[in-house]
């Protein structure tokens, strides 16, 4: 049988669920905001139409796809389990999925990433959110954090490189390049 390809990550949302559920009973006010009802939706964001999801129950938890392509259809069935934890906003990022492409590349910025995350925080009227990323997708809900921990009640990082400057850039390609024929 093979095992679950996001079980860790099921496992780690357990324990994060009973971090909230803690808050939740200490009387936590940033948990007591109304959640956004389930469905599909597209809304006007910094100039682009922007396609989101929201499914499950619990505190909101914004999750962004990698925004070089994927749409976030890639992890409807294999996040389920975070949704008895979480209500997950599945955001396809500006350029992905269901979202409108920007004019320029030059507008697929970080600053341009969390721009869109906190402007979809905004529109769900959430003060404070949970953020939640694969690959990319956590590289962009760190910046975010970085840029506004004040709102934001935690992390779920799945498959994320946390920094990557030019020498590990470099060193990454190397290795890639020497397995090329294997």
């Amino acid at each position: 049988m093979k095992p679950a390809r996001y079980g860790g990550a099921a496992i780690y949302a357990a324990c994060l669920l009973s971090l909230t559920v803690s808050r939740a009973e200490a009387g936590d006010a940033s948990l007591a905001k109304p959640v956004p009802q389930n469905g599909e939706f597209t809304t006007e964001l910094n100039g682009l139409r922007l396609w989101y999801k929201i499914a499950g129950t619990g505190p909101v938890c914004l999750m962004p796809t990698p925004a070089w392509g994927p749409s976030s259809d890639l992890y409807f069935r294999t996040l389920k389990p975070l949704e008895k934890a979480f209500t997950v906003i599945y955001l396809d990022s500006r350029g992905t999925g269901r979202s409108a492409r920007a004019a320029s590349a030059k507008d697929y910025t970080w600053d341009h990433l969390i721009a869109d995350l906190e402007a979809l925080r905004v529109h769900l009227k959430q003060p404070k959110v949970w953020l939640m990323g694969h690959s990319e997708g956590g590289t962009q809900i760190l910046h975010y954090a970085c840029r506004h921990p004040e709102r934001v009640n935690g992390l779920v990082l799945l498959d994320t490189v946390a920094v990557q400057g030019p020498a590990d850039h470099a060193k990454a390609m190397a290795r890639a390049a020497s397995r090329k024929d294997q």
